[in-house]
C-alpha cells in the first residue's frame, strides 16, 4: 500500500480530552438558583453572566441536560405568568396606565411570541391556478396590443 491509500488518521489535538459540559461545570449547576434567575426575568445572557459562563455554554447545557432546560423553562414560565397577571389587573384598573400596559405587552410579545405576536401566519395547502394559464397565446397577444393602444391614447391626452 502506498501512503495515499492508507486510511486517514484523525490528528490528536493538544490539551485535555473532551468531556460533556455538565461534567466540566457540574459544580456550577444549581437548578434552584437557575429557576430563580429565570423567574426574576433574566435573559439567557444575563443568567450566563451570573453563572460565570458564556451564552454558548448555556445553550449547550439546555441541549445536553434536560433538567437544566426544564429549570430555565419553569422559571421563565413563572415570570411570564406574573407579567400576564399584572396586565390583567391593569386592564381592570380605573383609570388604566398606558405606559405600563405598553411595557407589559412588549415583554409578552418578546417572551411568549406564539401567544402574543400580532403577526399571524397562514399555511396554504393545495395548488393555485393562475388566470393566465387558461388564456390562449392569441388572446394574450390581443390583450397586450389593446393595453398598448389604450396606454398610447392616455399619453396623447395628457401630453
Amino acid at each position: 500500500m502506498t501512503k495515499k491509500n492508507k486510511p486517514h488518521k484523525k490528528e490528536k489535538r493538544p490539551g485535555r480530552p473532551h468531556r460533556p459540559l455538565k461534567e466540566r461545570f457540574k459544580s456550577k449547576i444549581d437548578y434552584t438558583l437557575l429557576e430563580i434567575f429565570a423567574k426574576e426575568g433574566l435573559t439567557d445572557i444575563e443568567i450566563a453572566q451570573r453563572l460565570g459562563v458564556g451564552e454558548v455554554v448555556i445553550n449547550a447545557w439546555k441541549q445536553e441536560d434536560p433538567a437544566f432546560d426544564e429549570a430555565l423553562k419553569k422559571g421563565k414560565a413563572l415570570a411570564d405568568q406574573k407579567v400576564e397577571m399584572n396586565l390583567y389587573k391593569i386592564a381592570l384598573a380605573d383609570p388604566p396606565m398606558p405606559q405600563t400596559v405598553t411595557a407589559i405587552i412588549f415583554w409578552l410579545k418578546n417572551r411568549k411570541k406564539e401567544q402574543w405576536r400580532e403577526k399571524t401566519e397562514l399555511e396554504h395547502t393545495g395548488t393555485v391556478k393562475h388566470e393566465m394559464e387558461s388564456i390562449s397565446d392569441d388572446t394574450l397577444l390581443k390583450t397586450i396590443k389593446f393595453k398598448e393602444i389604450e396606454s398610447d391614447k392616455v399619453k396623447e391626452k395628457y401630453h
